[in-house]
């Protein structure tokens, strides 16, 4: 088999990556003398060694075979004739992981392709448990030492644990300190070999076969369980060292007038009465008042700031006051991020916000103030947009 990553930006803006991903795909059509070949048209060719004006509607040309693992892009989700594995995205069950599909999922042919778009601990370890099933027939009972067996299992139950945590509803974790530095839901025990899978220096197919060895040995490659303790302890630093405040806002219902508001000041915003919960670090704790919600506001120039407002909260805004693109000048820069889509509307946020400060934009669990200048927005003010704009809730 091949591995091989797709490019999943938009294909409008971003023309090399239409270029990228058809050579994927187009890659080994194959003429019926056997012939294969790189580049052709899409539907017709003329064979190079037989010369044969081939097209692919009458079966003369047989695309290569691709298989997607976690393809989360519709239109190249389609591109993959031998279907798509991805419970999670487009299926759409955050209980079922792509390795454990993979355990019983009909393999591809050995000289098939699997893509993905998110090269990460699930679809990589669903891939190379293909790559083991085609390899040795199965991997249930196919090892002879049991020990090596059982690595093998409880390393798919790990991943599929982190993977479901990491896709599944927020989950509040515990900011990390030198006596503790990490949370159980952080799975350090994988943070090694999900550093060396997400590392893009590193050949695709390099990265599988580290994956393989790790399920069968817990082997990580050299050096990557140094370089994630190390930016654990620099976190912690960050943090002790206090270039990273963050406080929590916390959204309640207020005792009299029942409205829902965001705590950042000692009394209802609405009915005026004192005594509505303010804002607390811990969840549940404060005036008595039923907890809805929380956002993280996080103020630093570290790089870390959206993944500590992501262990207190749901929502983040990160507010960087030294933003830098490059060897730019800094300004001022607010990113506001979701950690999955519905807990709040950020298309309207954003539409809002650019009638305040044309030039915001991003992705859609994430926004971002104009690039290159400093915002004049106020937190105040995004916490009141976010307010109006909430989806869910929950106590």
């Amino acid at each position: 088999m091949k591995f091989k990553t797709l490019d999943p930006r938009d294909p409008k803006k971003v023309p090399q990556a239409v270029e990228q991903n058809n050579k994927i795909f187009r890659a080994d059509y194959r003429c019926v003398c056997g012939n294969a070949w790189e580049t052709i048209s899409t539907h017709v060719a003329i064979c190079e060694m037989c010369g044969s004006h081939l097209s692919v509607e009458s079966g003369e040309i047989t695309p290569h075979p691709v298989l997607g693992i976690e393809v989360t892009i519709a239109a190249l989700a389609e591109r993959c004739n031998l279907g798509n594995i991805d419970p999670q995205h487009t299926g759409g069950d955050a209980s079922v992981a792509a390795i454990e599909v993979a355990l019983t999922a009909e393999l591809p042919p050995k000289d098939a392709t699997l893509v993905t778009v998110r090269p990460d601990l699930d679809s990589v370890g669903a891939m190379a448990v293909l790559n083991i099933r085609s390899n040795i027939g199965t991997v249930q009972h196919g090892v002879e030492d049991q020990d090596t067996q059982y690595l093998f299992d409880t390393g798919v139950d790990m991943i599929a644990t982190a993977d479901k945590f990491a896709c599944g509803e927020w989950k509040s974790k515990l900011l990390p300190t030198a006596k503790q530095p990490w949370d159980k839901n952080d799975f350090p025990e994988t943070a090694a070999i999900a550093a060396a899978i997400s590392d893009h220096e590193v050949p695709f197919s390099t990265r599988v076969g580290w994956m393989e060895e790790w399920l069968f040995t817990r082997a990580e490659p050299e050096g990557y369980r140094a370089r994630v303790e190390a930016e654990r302890a620099e976190m912690i630093r960050a943090i002790e060292e206090k270039k990273i405040k963050s406080t929590i806002y916390t959204i309640v219902d207020c005792d009299s007038c029942k409205e829902t508001l965001i705590g950042r000041d000692n009394f209802c915003s609405y009915c005026g009465i004192p005594g509505t919960e303010v804002w607390c670090q811990e969840i549940g704790k404060g005036s008595g008042a039923p907890l809805l919600y929380q956002i993280a506001v996080v103020v630093s120039t570290h790089r870390f700031a959206t993944q500590l407002g992501y262990s207190c909260a749901p929502i983040v805004i990160c507010l960087n006051p030294e933003f830098r693109i490059g060897e730019g000048d800094p300004h001022r820069k607010f990113t506001i991020c979701q950690y999955q889509a519905g807990y709040v509307d950020l298309e309207k946020v954003q539409a809002e916000l650019n009638q305040l400060e044309p030039g915001w934009g991003g992705q859609p669990n994430i926004k971002g103030s104009p690039q290159g200048t400093n915002s004049t927005l106020t937190v105040e003010k995004i916490l009141e947009i976010l307010e109006k704009n909430l989806l869910k809730r929950f106590l």
